[in-house]
């Protein structure tokens, strides 16, 4: 290791922030149902989450504006990155979700639903994952994830 440092390989460390929190999400839901005749049903549910100091990594070994070159170092030189784990991160998801059951004659039960979503994150979809760039940290935006269409029959 020492002999890969010595002929001007990348050192880098990972840290954990001093300040590092468990993250934690408050969910709610809420929704009605509806015996429209005999053998058919309708429920409608809402679906709202909030997710706070969710972890991401950010780069301790930045100079303080610029990009890195030989005229603008890096603070600490005998490191590369310095990637500390720390909670930054923020996450919404909302849904409403419709459902419609009804008995066929001849045959068992339809059911179909559909869900309309959103999600949306301030932050990066994984822990280990560095912000795209720390001089503007604010990275507010739809998660990769994000499907706001589903249905099934």
């Amino acid at each position: 290791m020492s002999d890969f440092v010595t002929a001007g390989g990348a050192r880098s460390l990972y840290l954990v922030d001093n300040n590092y929190e468990l993250p934690f999400s408050l969910t709610a839901t809420g929704g009605v149902g509806w015996q429209l005749n005999g053998v058919t049903s309708l429920d409608v549910d809402y679906v709202h989450n909030f997710s706070t100091d969710q972890l991401g990594t950010t780069d301790a070994n930045l100079p303080a504006s610029g990009t890195v070159n030989a005229s603008n170092p890096r603070p600490v030189a005998n490191y590369s990155q310095v990637g500390v784990l720390t909670n930054f991160g923020e996450s919404w998801y909302d849904a409403l979700e419709v459902q419609l059951r009804t008995r066929v004659r001849g045959t068992d039960n339809l059911q179909v639903s559909y869900a309309y979503s959103r999600s949306r994150l301030d932050g990066v979809t994984f822990y280990s994952t560095y912000r795209g760039t720390e001089r503007t940290p604010q990275q507010d935006g739809y998660n990769p994830t994000d499907t706001p269409h589903t249905s099934r029959k």
